[in-house]
């Protein structure tokens, strides 16, 4: 569970991100959010391709764990099909934990006064 509980944070930090390349000759990316409770108060990740690659690639490893312990429970461990055909059905091996991404508080953000 705590695998899938860094995955769902990484996944809605960058979803909900805005994404800034502040030089196109920068070697990442940078992404900003505030909180839902301090939209004032933003985290920022700085991110190469590579690294935003392996957090898709977490989210598939796990999801692939989940998908066959589905499996395993469907069957708990042997699969009868229509035709009569059994497949066995392991228990998969426990992927290993994925890394949470690492932000960078950033106080608050000043808006420009507008108007009188």
């Amino acid at each position: 569970m705590k695998g899938f509980e860094i995955l769902e944070w990484n996944r809605n930090f960058l979803a909900h991100s805005h994404s800034i390349l502040n030089n196109p000759g920068q070697p990442h990316l940078t992404f900003g959010k505030g909180s839902r409770s301090q939209p004032d108060v933003w985290s920022f990740a700085h991110m190469t391709l590579p690294e935003i690659r392996k957090v898709a690639d977490d989210i598939y490893t796990f999801w692939l764990f989940g998908s066959h312990i589905d499996r395993w429970l469907i069957g708990r461990g042997t699969l009868i099909f229509s035709d009569g055909h059994r497949e066995t059905v392991e228990l998969p091996d426990k992927p290993a934990l994925p890394e949470k991404l690492t932000t960078v508080p950033h106080g608050v953000l000043e808006t420009p006064n507008v108007g009188p």
